[in-house]
């Protein structure tokens, strides 16, 4: 398990690398809104103490048609292959993508398999709905087959959703 501690000191405002945060009652609740992806720990003895026991990044991109938006399907297709892009360009990638319905066609598309194929191997887990890829019989070129239960848990244990 990653454990990183840090010493907050009121007086000076600044996380120093020593240990844990010491916090009063008054600045807790403002403290705990800086670790809304972290797992963390409080105890009270006196003081408020907060220890940092992992720090996660846990978000979960959810896409369920091969394009993004409502209206026009063309402009909607030109947005879906931004937003894989800006997520396979930035530096904070969801841990997983998850096609189902129409999206898992994206998986055999031959514009958008390069840019799925760099965010697999960045570490993105791609999974594809296997009924939606029997129904639409796709021979899908990158990902993996993945069921309901596997997607319903995955949402379920992520810090955050994200639905484009």
């Amino acid at each position: 398990m990653f454990m990183q501690k840090y010493d907050y000191r009121e007086e000076v405002g600044v996380l120093t690398g020593s240990g844990v945060y010491l916090l009063s009652e008054q600045t807790i609740s403002e403290f705990m809104k800086l670790l809304d992806d972290t797992i963390y720990k409080v105890t009270q003895d006196g003081d408020y103490y907060v220890e940092v026991i992992q720090e996660r990044f846990n978000k979960v991109v959810v896409l369920d048609k091969d394009y993004m938006g409502e209206g026009e399907k063309k402009l909607g297709r030109i947005l879906m292959k931004s937003f894989l892009t800006t997520i396979r360009d930035c530096s904070l990638k969801p841990e997983k993508i998850l096609f189902y319905n129409e999206a898992v066609r994206l998986s055999a598309d031959d514009e958008f398999v390069p840019i799925l194929k760099e965010l697999q191997e960045s570490g993105v887990d791609l999974l594809l709905c296997g009924t939606c890829i029997k129904y639409f019989e796709i021979e899908y070129q990158v990902g993996k087959v993945s069921n309901m239960f596997s997607i319903l848990g995955v949402q379920m244990n992520s810090n955050q959703v994200i639905k484009p």
